[in-house]
């Protein structure tokens, strides 16, 4: 008998766990058999009004469901009804609802890709490989509809190196740029303040990774990371001493995490006046080496590392000791690269990674087990050029389509209409509307 899990049941019929509250209600006998049930005549209906009824029926979707639940005004409605949007996302990664926008890039590569909402528009910035910023705003409603252009990406700076990360924090964005002579551009988006920082090849560069948290931004650079306070001030600077590149980088209060090119993962508490971090998980990946990739905290207390052998896993940052993960996420695939994209949807219930086969993959950060693709699709697709903006009818499953280049961002956005994944391939940016049909 399997054991009870609190929030859910267990279905025997199809072997796994569902959220309680997508529990089907029992069947009540009436005592009437269907042939003694009266039945109504049903009016006659024209081809039109058949067709209706059937657009209507399609509006069943998970956007109606998001929208429930976030116009719910009791906290259990609210609770229960996030558990049956994470299940419907599982359950229906099927969408109709997919987008290719074309940028004019000048043939150069999307290396970095953030979006965010301010003031009810959507603003998205993608950066190159030739040190090209782009940005493009549009309101909700008209980003809804899909209403990209390759006109409408407007290019705003130039750094000029590779645009090697792209972080935001409320109205804040950071680009930085890779390279000897890297910089780093800070955008108010609330306004028109910009500014660009040099910090000099002799305290910075070749800048991996970035996290930004409020005005404090945090760097992961050549043998090091570099914490700048208050970004409204770039003199007031940090350096935290790793003795290796610094590949992944997370913020959380008062503490800085860092995974190193050697494997080390470290936390650095920035009350202490030391530059000299605390070694975490008895150094696991250092012998062999086993790069660290992506760091990400989630529900508070677990540690997400990634590395570059494609495995995936949490740790309990409770404890600085023991080398054994909570849980693992299996199937990554990966051996050489270190550009893979990971992100966590903001319910913290699913994780979004990519690698160096072209995929896009999904995991349960409840159970470890891999979202496979949807029945719906029994054939992988390859994602490629297309009119720019156009619903790309030929890419319906993120998790099936193998993409013509490596995923480098990823990026899991609640917006108006519901859950979407934003991905960079090549010379283009898609956009997935999770678990969504076109409803007309």
């Amino acid at each position: 008998m399997p054991r009870e899990l609190p929030g859910f049941y267990w279905d025997a019929e199809r072997n796994r766990y569902f959220p309680i509250s997508s529990k089907p209600k029992p069947k009540i006998d009436t005592g009437l058999a269907n042939s003694e049930r009266p039945v109504r005549p049903l009016p006659a209906t024209s081809s039109d009004d058949s067709d209706r009824s059937s657009k209507r029926r399609r509006r069943s979707t998970h956007y109606h469901v998001t929208e429930s639940v976030r116009s719910s005004t009791r906290g259990i409605d609210k609770e229960r009804g996030a558990q049956c949007v994470n299940s419907d996302i599982a359950m229906n990664s099927y969408t109709e609802r997919a987008y290719q926008h074309n940028v004019p890039n000048f043939l150069t590569v999307e290396k970095s890709h953030q979006t965010t909402s301010i003031d009810g528009r959507i603003l998205s910035f993608l950066g190159d490989s030739r040190g090209w910023l782009y940005s493009f705003s549009a309101d909700e409603g008209r980003d809804a509809l899909g209403f990209y252009s390759t006109q409408g990406w407007t290019p705003e700076f130039n750094l000029p190196s590779t645009i090697s990360s792209i972080s935001i924090s409320g109205s804040r964005c950071a680009a930085t740029s890779f390279g000897p002579n890297c910089k780093i551009l800070l955008q108010a988006l609330d306004t028109s303040n910009v500014h660009v920082i040099k910090p000099g090849d002799h305290l910075v560069h070749d800048i991996w990774t970035s996290s930004l948290r409020g005005s404090e931004l945090v760097l992961g650079a050549n043998k090091q990371a570099v914490v700048f306070k208050g970004i409204d001030d770039p003199s007031n600077m940090r350096f935290l001493k790793t003795h290796s590149d610094v590949f992944a980088v997370q913020q959380e209060e008062n503490l800085v995490y860092t995974g190193s090119r050697n494997g080390a993962i470290s936390r650095f508490d920035l009350r202490i006046d030391t530059p000299k971090g605390q070694n975490l998980l008895d150094d696991v990946f250092l012998s062999p080496t086993n790069s660290i990739t992506n760091l990400r905290i989630v529900r508070e207390w677990q540690l997400l590392v990634g590395n570059i052998d494609g495995s995936l896993g949490t740790y309990d940052l409770r404890y600085s000791r023991g080398r054994t993960p909570l849980m693992t996420f299996a199937g990554n695939v990966n051996s050489w690269t270190i550009a893979t994209a990971l992100d966590v949807d903001p319910a913290e219930e699913f994780i979004f990674a990519s690698a160096q086969d072209s995929r896009i993959r999904a995991w349960s950060l409840r159970t470890g087990e891999l979202i496979h693709p949807s029945l719906s699709s029994t054939t992988s697709t390859s994602a490629g050029p297309s009119s720019p903006s156009s619903p790309i009818n030929w890419i319906t499953n993120p998790f099936e389509t193998a993409f013509t280049s490596p995923v480098q961002a990823l990026q899991v956005a609640e917006e108006k209409e519901g859950m979407c994944l934003w991905a960079t391939s090549g010379q283009h940016l898609y956009k997935y509307h999770l678990g969504q049909r076109i409803v007309f």
